[in-house]
């Protein structure tokens, strides 16, 4: 890769996967590694996380939850785009991060919707052409990265973390940051009968970066 080449890693999946957590650890392991390759002190691109979702919020000034709230998840979307493009290209200058500068090499949490936004999934999209790998995993098991094998991603691409919906519904209800409303509402039953229809809904754009 050229010396001054970004590197860009996201982390994508649906309401329930550990999709920060995965990317800490996966950040932490990235480093490790070059690190032990390195035995002399050199000038290394060592990786950084950032979260998408906790960068918005501070640029922002505004929880996702009181953002969606208030302006509707349209804004929400529309600042996810924002921040993707200039992740993707620093000259981007417009909307909420146009005054940033970002490390050269990231490891991405997304938000779980950001396939829905067809511009951000084009994005993706040119990542995941370059490198893709899904990661099967339990949402209890914190040892995630026991399934990850560096030889399936480049220093850019995108990883999907995929588990049962059992698994996710479980982690998800009992997130009170999610922004959207069916899950602060109602009965448990329905909550996880729309939780359930929403990821059928999106199961098809997961599934779509993964073939790439």
């Amino acid at each position: 890769m050229h010396k001054y080449e970004m590197e860009r890693i996201f982390v994508i999946g649906y309401m329930g996967t550990p999709r920060r957590q995965y990317a800490e650890m996966l950040c932490q392991k990235l480093n490790q590694e070059i690190l032990e390759k390195n035995q002399v002190p050199v000038e290394l691109p060592l990786f950084q996380h950032l979260d998408m979702d906790s960068e918005i919020e501070r640029l922002d000034g505004r929880t996702i939850l009181r953002l969606c709230m208030t302006m509707g998840e349209h804004e929400y979307r529309n600042r996810e785009y924002e921040l993707l493009s200039k992740l993707s290209d620093p000259a981007f200058d417009m909307g909420i991060a146009k005054e940033e500068e970002y490390p050269r090499s990231l490891v991405i949490s997304c938000g779980d919707g950001i396939l829905l936004d067809e511009m951000c999934m084009e994005i993706l999209k040119k990542y995941a052409e370059k490198s893709n790998y899904t990661v099967d995993l339990n949402c209890e098991d914190v040892s995630v990265l026991s399934g990850f094998d560096k030889n399936n991603i480049e220093d850019s691409g995108v990883i999907l973390l995929s588990a049962t919906l059992e698994d996710m519904w479980q982690a998800a209800k009992l997130d009170k940051a999610l922004p959207y409303a069916f899950m602060h509402t109602g009965t448990e039953e329905a909550r996880k009968s729309k939780f359930e229809e929403i990821y059928t809904a999106r199961k098809h754009l997961y599934d779509s970066l993964g073939k790439l």
